[in-house]
């Protein structure tokens, strides 16, 4: 078996993933936000009051169920795997591989994808410990996902604060101890999704706009090439 823990946040409880789980022999815990029969199903889990959102849930994690020794693999469980075990297997076999300690496992390039997916090594995560008090989780956060189901003023705060907060803390760690964050592993067999609803967007560069521009372009006049060609024997019949 690989070293290393997977933690899913659990809230939506997509039905093929938690079926795949419940077959895996893999190191998962799941840091539930509220209750589902699924749990009940050799499945390890808690429960943990709804505050903070992910974080609150990852924070538990590294400070209640982490081995202190593996590198950890957080995940939603609002997400689609086509294999479980090995998509897991295989991303982290390229996470060891390329010496990282902080990557999104994301199905393409430029994906936002905040805390869906991502692992991290045992290194930065005692850095986090020790340096940080643990990962930031908005303690004033009880599952407020919108601002249309936050309180009227909570405007003045952000709804996932902590996404923001742990961005820069990773960032921080790695231009302070010259690890490797923030490096992307790419996978198509994985699905991402927003709260349980939209499918995470594929974000393209400016380049990669233009070019996609320029291939429909070229498509266009091939095809306008082949018509016209296909005319002409039609006539010359």
């Amino acid at each position: 078996m690989i070293d290393v823990q997977i933690c899913i946040v659990g809230w939506h409880f997509f039905e093929d993933i938690f079926n795949q789980i419940k077959e895996s022999e893999l190191d998962i815990y799941v840091v539930a936000h509220r209750h589902n029969e699924i749990l009940d199903e050799n499945i390890n889990s808690i429960m943990i009051d709804n505050v903070g959102l992910e974080y609150g849930a990852y924070d538990y994690f590294i400070k209640n169920v982490w081995n202190k020794k593996s590198d950890v693999i957080f995940m939603h469980d609002d997400i689609e795997i086509i294999k479980f075990n090995s998509f897991i297997k295989k991303n982290y076999k390229k996470f060891k591989e390329k010496e990282l300690d902080h990557a999104p496992f994301s199905p393409a390039k430029h994906v936002s994808a905040s805390g869906t997916c991502f692992c991290m090594s045992s290194k930065i995560i005692n850095i986090i410990k020790v340096e940080y008090g643990g990962i930031w989780w908005d303690k004033e956060n009880f599952g407020y996902t919108t601002h249309k189901t936050a309180p009227a003023d909570w405007h003045v705060r952000r709804t996932n604060q902590g996404g923001g907060e742990f961005h820069k803390m990773i960032t921080e760690i790695g231009k302070k101890h010259d690890l490797l964050v923030y490096s992307d592993i790419i996978d198509p067999s994985v699905t991402l999704y927003s709260r349980g609803k939209d499918k995470i967007k594929i974000r393209l560069t400016s380049r990669e706009k233009l070019r996609q521009r320029e291939a429909t372009k070229a498509q266009k006049k091939r095809r306008k090439k082949f018509e016209a060609e296909w005319k002409k024997k039609k006539n010359e019949k």
